[in-house]
């Protein structure tokens, strides 16, 4: 605001003085007409010294008047001190300088009826003196219009932003452990949005400490079946007279495979953050990780004597995507279905287009799992029945999970199933290709 109304005010002084000096200019041109007019006859008893003589302005002895014959000889004059012509014998506007070196602005006019040249000066000093005194009094309702709006402006933010200043006294005045949304009341408009993204950042945060809190919690509680049951075994290993036992050694070997798995699975788990997979992105075609994948588990399936296939309804899908995350969501399923299958059952992967998104498709014969419990095995740590699953086959409750996490990480669906023939149970999963 300061360097507008600088601005402005240059270009007013600049705009001042410009129509200042027209003004002068026209009146020293019509007092010399005047003095042409009234002073053309017998001007021998006139004596202009006795007529400055007289009261008057401060300003008249820097305005001055001359009045010469044709044949150059001086008839009157306002002042005794000019030496010479106060300009030159042409007609029209001049600039000169006197013997002091000041600076006049002359108008000289000849009049052809009286025979006689009239000049009218004017000290250029005065001008400028004038121009300043006239632009000081316009400038200063400006200046002071100015700094008296600066001083409004300055109360009125103050006054505007004090909600600012309360939204950071009740961040600093709060506790680390406090992640509650900030409740202020009258906020501005303009602020609300503030104070709207600060609480959404907070619940934001607040979930992700829920979740480290749930995922130690839990972590913790899983891994201590494990560990006491491979202390068991140990505890009756060395109690067993000093011979060896195959059985107690393969229930320990068991159990820290247990452990082994529960903790890369928990590691997977808790390395599925957006940050991360959004800084992995690449085109990733489906079909050859859906191979890799039942090439792993293949083994696996010939153990139990299954039948595993495979069906490609379109081999171009490209995912963007991790090629790791992909392979730990085909794995966790693929396994999933091979584990809880029985022996002699048929596991099919297929794989198609619809819309513009890729379906995947994991369909067994096995027992299924019930509708009401569908909802739930998404969950981590939940297995239906426990630890006393009824296939009698090891878990921890966190291989849908992950799938889950995955699939949200896409942005896709995932929905549990009844099997083609009504029997068993067929994952389905849609991620944007």
């Amino acid at each position: 605001m300061a360097c507008i109304m600088s601005i402005a005010g240059i270009y007013g002084y600049i705009s001042s003085a410009h129509e200042i000096d027209e003004v002068f200019d026209a009146q020293l041109a019509q007092y010399t007409r005047l003095l042409s007019q009234y002073t053309s006859g017998n001007i021998s008893s006139i004596n202009a010294d006795s007529i400055l003589a007289k009261a008057g302005h401060k300003y008249e002895s820097k305005i001055s008047f001359q009045i010469w014959s044709d044949d150059k000889a001086t008839l009157l004059a306002s002042s005794g001190e000019n030496e010479g012509a106060l300009g030159p014998f042409v007609e029209g506007y001049h600039d000169v300088s006197d013997s002091k070196h000041q600076q006049w602005k002359v108008f000289v006019l000849y009049n052809d009826r009286s025979q006689r040249w009239y000049m009218a000066g004017e000290l250029i000093e005065i001008r400028a003196e004038l121009v300043r005194k006239i632009s000081y009094v316009a400038l200063f309702p400006l200046i002071f219009g100015t700094l008296c709006s600066m001083l409004l402006i300055h109360f009125i933010l103050r006054k505007a932003l004090q909600p600012l200043s309360g939204i950071a006294a009740a961040i600093t005045q709060r506790d680390t452990s406090d992640l509650t949304p900030l409740h202020l009341e009258k906020v501005p408009d303009e602020v609300s949005a503030l104070v709207a993204n600060l609480n959404a950042l907070l619940a934001r945060v607040r979930t992700s400490l829920d979740r480290e809190r749930r995922f130690s919690a839990n972590a913790a509680h899983e891994i201590k079946t494990p560990l006491a049951s491979l202390k068991l075994h140990l505890a009756n290993l060395s109690a067993s007279s000093g011979q060896m036992d195959a059985s107690i050694l393969n229930k320990a070997q068991l159990s820290c495979n247990v452990i082994q798995k529960l903790l890369e699975q928990l590691l997977v788990l808790n390395s599925l953050e957006p940050q991360y997979f959004l800084g992995s992105l690449q085109p990733v075609s489906l079909r050859p990780v859906c191979l890799d994948v039942l090439s792993t588990e293949a083994e696996f399936a010939n153990q139990k004597s299954q039948d595993l296939q495979f069906d490609s309804m379109d081999d171009s899908l490209q995912l963007r995507s991790s090629v790791f995350l992909l392979q730990i969501l085909l794995r966790n399923l693929v396994h999933n279905a091979i584990l809880y299958t029985q022996p002699g059952g048929t596991i099919c992967l297929s794989t198609s287009r619809e819309h513009s998104n890729a379906v995947i498709e994991v369909v067994d014969n096995g027992p299924g799992i019930p509708v009401q419990d569908r909802a739930c095995v998404l969950e981590r740590f939940y297995r239906i029945g426990g630890d006393t699953h009824s296939s009698g086959a090891d878990g921890s409750g966190l291989g849908l999970a992950i799938v889950t996490d995955i699939v949200n990480l896409h942005g896709g669906t995932i929905s549990l199933l009844d099997g083609h023939s009504g029997s068993g149970l067929r994952v389905r999963v849609t991620l944007p290709l």
